[in-house]
């Protein structure tokens, strides 16, 4: 083991090598000059990156050296957020926010909804960065909800866009429901509001949170989760989702491929979450969301474990929402992370062979 290097960020390093993750040393220097390195656990993957060379030269991981970590290779993020949904920057803006993290490809994944891609991928196109158009499907599930990012798709991709709309007046009408109840807890907010934050479409409860918190009824975005907005709080009303089987099975009828976000929400084992994973991939899921900005590299080296047992892609993002999730960049997550632009290609791979 290489002097001053810690067992953990040992295996994180592994990791890394595990799933070709292409760490470059312009993204550790954004990284340490970022506000949010100073949080333990992303201040600790600096540092990690910082013992890189020396672990790499002790103890032989030659394979991560060369060209990843001299800045020559590629990042991308496959998981963003814009105000047609409930992220605080337009699309375009977050296309720009995209090319400069560094990023070759970004894509959007809006909440069931599409009608942002067209304005991103003007944007894509004048400033040279490749979009990957998207969205994200709420589904329900065994434990009570699952994310499907979907890729490939635009916004007249059928049967796909048929059901966001369908999916999307069902929001609308649960968006009324949730408002009159905090509004019935005496809590200062109206639809109007509500419309504002969200500029008029996409409306969602990030959109509530943040006007509780103009109004001065929570002092964080986070505390009106907890207290009102979270499944099981006394603001929260569910809302209609697809089943998995018919979002996987909406995606690759539409052209596009499902993959599994953020895996870990589930709640299950990893024991549970392999025999989960399994059962969507027999159903046609193309991939599964291992470089996720909120895991550890001990974690994202268990998801593409996972994803690999069941011959399934592995893809990365940093799920970026702007001001509503403060100090996540786009790109660069909490500090540490580099999605690899060759796990776009084995999505894409996915994609030519009929999405599964």
């Amino acid at each position: 083991m290489a002097r001053g290097v810690h067992t953990e960020d040992a295996a994180g390093l592994a990791g890394l090598v595990v799933l070709g993750l292409q760490v470059s040393w312009h993204v550790v220097r954004r990284a340490a000059s970022s506000r949010v390195v100073r949080r333990n656990r992303a201040a600790r993957h600096v540092s990690m990156f910082a013992h890189a060379q020396a672990l790499t030269r002790e103890d032989g991981v030659i394979y991560m050296l060369g060209r990843r970590l001299r800045g020559e290779a590629s990042v991308i993020d496959l998981h963003t957020h814009s105000t047609v949904s409930d992220g605080t920057e337009p699309p375009a803006r977050v296309v720009d926010l995209a090319a400069a993290a560094g990023c070759t490809a970004v894509a959007l994944t809006d909440h069931d909804r599409l009608d942002g891609l067209e304005e991103a991928a003007d944007r894509a196109q004048t400033i040279g960065i490749r979009l990957v158009p998207g969205c994200e499907l709420s589904c329900v599930s065994a434990t009570g909800g699952m994310h499907l990012l979907v890729y490939f798709v635009s916004a007249t991709s059928q049967p796909l866009a048929d059901s966001l709309t369908r999916l999307q007046r069902a929001r609308d009408a649960r968006n009324a429901v949730m408002v009159e109840r905090l509004r019935q807890l005496g809590l200062p907010i109206t639809a109007e509001e509500l419309h504002a934050e969200a500029g008029g479409i996409g409306v969602g409860r990030p959109h509530m949170a943040a006007v509780l918190l103009r109004n001065g009824a929570v002092t964080s975005i986070e505390e009106a989760f907890d207290r009102y907005l979270a499944q099981g709080r006394p603001g929260y009303v569910d809302k209609e989702r697809l089943t998995p089987p018919d979002a996987i099975a909406l995606a690759r009828a539409s052209g596009g491929v499902a993959v599994l976000a953020h895996p870990l929400t589930l709640g299950l084992s990893w024991g549970g979450l392999d025999v989960a994973v399994r059962e969507l991939a027999a159903l046609g899921l193309g991939g599964v969301e291992a470089v996720y900005a909120r895991y550890s590299l001990e974690e994202r080296s268990r998801l593409a474990a996972v994803a690999s047992s069941a011959g399934l892609a592995t893809t990365g993002g940093s799920d970026f929402h702007g001001a509503y999730k403060p100090g996540l960049e786009i790109g660069l997550g909490y500090g540490d992370l580099a999605v690899g632009e060759e796990l776009l290609l084995a999505l894409e791979d996915r994609r030519t062979r009929g999405g599964g």
